[in-house]
Order: structure tokens, then sequence, then C-alpha cells
């Protein structure tokens, strides 16, 4: 998450609940949905020929690309601006990751299933983007990605 004018004033800053509403309705709206549609088909499913693997390739990057660029658009509240701006900057990686995948699927040297899996899960990026969402909880910014519940 991008901390633009990090240090400046505040006045343009969300609020703490204005933050959480927009960070819930990205991570629960139909962009998100889609992306666990998409990341679920392409590690799951071995065999899928090569024009689908990377047709959803190609679908759960856009996804995972515009949720993190909408992400990075907002202007959080100070106290967790450099928290967002961990996550953003490791997630930003992640995409570049599956961006890569993506290439490769589409050359025929990556499939779907599990040598997919191996590729795009658990990468080093994802935890610290993991680990920055988790400070946020930590803070008591928590929704649906980072509560107990």
């Amino acid at each position: 998450m991008l901390c633009l004018g990090c240090g400046s004033g505040g006045a343009d800053r969300l609020t703490k609940s204005e933050y959480l509403k927009k960070i819930e309705a990205l991570a629960s709206g139909p962009r998100a949905r889609d992306a666990n549609i998409q990341f679920t088909k392409v590690v799951v499913e071995p065999g899928l020929p090569r024009d689908d693997c990377a047709t959803r390739m190609h679908r759960f990057e856009e996804d995972v690309d515009s949720l993190v660029s909408s992400v990075a658009a907002l202007r959080p509240p100070a106290q967790v601006a450099s928290l967002h701006e961990q996550f953003v900057r490791a997630a930003r990686e992640s995409v570049e990751s599956v961006r890569d995948a993506t290439v490769d699927a589409e050359a025929g040297t990556l499939h779907c299933g599990p040598p997919m899996n191996k590729r795009i899960y658990g990468l080093a990026s994802t935890a610290r983007a993991e680990a920055a969402i988790q400070g946020l909880a930590d803070m008591g910014y928590v929704f649906s990605l980072n509560s107990n519940d």
C-alpha cells in the first residue's frame, strides 16, 4: 500500500473507519472472489489445456494486479501508512511473480496444477504481505483477511 506524501499533512488521509471499509470492500468484492476462483483453478486442476491455463492465469494476474493497484491508491491513516506501504511493495512483487508464471504458462513451459502451485504459492513476498496485514490487525485494523473469526 503506497504511502504518498508520508509525513505531510493528513487532511486527505482516510479515517480508520473509511480505510477499513475500503479494504473490506476490495477483499470481499467481485475482483477478489474471481481471483480466488482463478487461483484455485490454476493450482488444483492438473491437465488444464495450455490455452485454458494461460487464459486463467491472465485473468488471475489481472485480478490481483487490479486489487493491488486499488489498495495502493488508498491514503491510509498516518498510523498505519508504513504497514500499508510494506503491503503494497510485497504484493507488487507477488504480482510480478504471477506475471512471470503467466508468461511461462503461455509458452507451455509451466502447467497448471501442482507445478503452478509450487511456482506461485508460498512466495516470500506473499509472506511479507501477510505479515503487513497481520500488523494492521495488531494495531486494531481488523477486517476479514486478518480477523480470527
